[in-house]
């Protein structure tokens, strides 16, 4: 009985857990799309991250950072698959 109480709760937080990484990707996706992609061409340039972060109170400097961060293949542009940690 041990087993099966250890079995069903090791199933619900991996089952859990895994709707909790899809959910957020939802979230984030959404975000992507309504927040920061402002023309919808499918990625953010500099421009729209920067401004929409200083919407949110953020400075010009972290943005710059954060941007740079997230731009992994450096080419002025942060896709999806970029603002997903996916690349």
């Amino acid at each position: 009985m041990k087993n099966l109480l250890l079995a069903t709760f090791g199933f619900l937080i991996i089952f859990n857990s895994n709707l909790f990484a899809a959910e957020s990707s939802e979230v984030k996706t959404k975000r992507f799309k309504t927040a920061f992609d402002k023309n919808s061409d499918g990625v953010i340039s500099e421009a729209e991250f920067i401004s929409t972060r200083e919407k949110w109170g953020k400075s010009k400097e972290e943005s710059v950072k954060f941007f740079r961060f997230h731009d992994k293949n450096k080419d002025g542009s942060i896709t999806l698959d970029e603002f997903l940690g996916k690349k």
